[in-house]
């Protein structure tokens, strides 16, 4: 599996989904998830956003590319921040570990040069 692959099992497992691979509506579940890799960009959206803050959201997202460094935030981070009017969001970096389990653990700061860590995570709280 990619990284890609891998960060897709992740948030899978990590989260509870509904219809449409949106998140589940939770008092732990942010409104909006965007996980940068080296390969390209996952995103998620809480069951509970409204379709137009999806369309503007997924829009945004889409324009983001393949990550140079995962250290540095995406392009579109303020945009993105702005369509859900919401706070600076949360950023977790995972490291990928293929002999544990889980297979990812959640770290605040990214180490530099690290090949383990395979994605950021920024999680959008709603408010």
């Amino acid at each position: 599996m990619n990284d890609l692959e891998l960060v897709a099992a992740h948030l899978q497992e990590a989260y509870a989904h509904v219809a449409q691979g949106r998140l589940a509506a939770g008092a732990a579940t942010p409104g909006f998830l965007l996980v940068v890799t080296r390969l390209g960009c996952l995103w998620r959206f809480r069951e509970d956003l409204t379709a137009s803050v999806v369309v503007d959201l997924a829009r945004l997202a889409g324009r983001e590319g393949p990550a140079a460094s995962l250290t540095q935030p995406p392009d579109r981070l303020e945009p993105l921040r702005r369509v859900i009017d919401a706070p600076a969001p949360t950023v977790r970096f995972l490291r990928h570990d293929a002999h544990s389990t889980p297979r990812f653990s959640t770290h605040e700061r990214a180490p530099t040069d690290d090949a383990s860590v395979v994605a950021a995570l920024y999680a959008f709280e709603t408010r």
